[in-house]
């Protein structure tokens, strides 16, 4: 286990889904790069899905791709813009981050500053 700072480094992995131009999204993997620093995840890889369908659902093959890599690599957290660069439906979402939980990734969405889970325990 790494630390940074006397806290846990965590190694991740961001994805994220954009029409954006190379330059752009270069640009914009350094900016998240630096957000997540500062809260100790160091971001090793960027999965990249040009152009999205328009259908944004969970089965899509760079989702498949993204789950097989993210759970059979060396990573702690995915690191995302935000929830719809995975789905906009809600039921996929959280199904989605019951994977994730299951294969002990967490989650960290970039736009809110915080790591999502589901905890049905306060339900």
């Amino acid at each position: 286990m790494m630390y940074f700072a006397g806290r846990q480094a965590l190694k991740g992995l961001f994805f994220i889904s954009t029409f954006k131009g190379k330059e752009t999204l270069e640009t914009e993997a350094e900016r998240v790069k630096d957000i997540c620093a500062r809260k100790n995840i160091f971001i090793e890889d960027t999965a990249v899905e040009p152009h999205p369908l328009d259908m944004m659902n969970i089965d899509r093959p760079y989702i498949r791709g993204l789950i097989k890599l993210i759970c059979g690599g060396d990573y702690n957290v995915l690191v995302l813009r935000s929830m719809y660069d995975i789905s906009g439906k809600k039921a996929e979402w959280e199904n989605f981050i019951n994977l994730m939980q299951q294969n002990g990734i967490a989650v960290y969405i970039v736009e809110g500053g915080t790591f999502i889970f589901n905890n049905y325990e306060e339900c």
